[in-house]
């Protein structure tokens, strides 16, 4: 982490460069504030990021993100130690990240090789369901709380999405024996995705 600072410009302007390779994420699991209810295995993390902050006077200070980062050898399994998730690598390019707008501004996602095994367990429920559960409640809190203010959801414009090689193998234990089935060489390809209202996506 290396950045340098003018404190004395008009702008007031300060870098900092983040880059980072082959970084243990598993190593932060037990930092998050909530508990996961997935178990990671395994996720590394590289970035070349430059993180950026101005302030003019009398004007609302700026702080940037833009550059790659990509999360990769991601493994993780269920609550009961069963294949849930894993990935080759997850890729993403920045062309601006606003903090303070904010603003999400992306190049490229690209997701290479997703393995995802959705199990349904004989009491009827899906193991995918039972991990994002509180993710999904937080998400909902938001949403409220965007109706309550007026608020927007967070502006996100992606010029390219891409999945490739990818796998979903799905098992349905609620029948004797056993339902299986899987979709292999998964394709998918995403061009000019804007969440803005009145906006298309290819």
């Amino acid at each position: 982490v290396k950045g340098e600072t003018q404190p004395f410009h008009e702008t007031r302007v300060t870098t900092v460069n983040v880059d980072l390779d082959d970084f243990d994420l598993t190593r932060l699991v037990d930092y998050l504030p909530f508990k996961l209810r997935a178990k990671v295995k395994s996720a590394r993390l590289d970035t070349r990021l430059v993180v950026s902050f101005e302030q003019r006077d009398g004007k609302t200070p700026q702080i940037k993100v833009h550059g790659t980062t990509a999360v990769k050898q991601v493994t993780a399994l269920d609550p009961e130690d069963r294949p849930m998730l894993a990935w080759q690598r997850l890729g993403i390019e920045i062309n601006e990240v606003d903090a303070l707008a904010p603003a999400v501004d992306l190049k490229s996602v690209a997701l290479e090789a997703p393995d995802i095994h959705v199990r349904r367990d004989k009491s009827g429920v899906i193991n995918l369901e039972r991990v994002a559960g509180a993710a999904a409640a937080g998400v909902e809190t938001q949403r409220e709380a965007r109706k309550e203010t007026g608020a927007v959801a967070l502006p996100i414009k992606i010029a390219r999405l891409a999945l490739s090689s990818g796998k979903v193998r799905f098992t349905d234990e609620t029948t004797a024996p056993a339902f299986e089935a899987a979709l292999d060489a998964l394709e998918v390809e995403g061009r000019d995705i804007d969440n803005a209202k009145g906006k298309r996506s290819e």
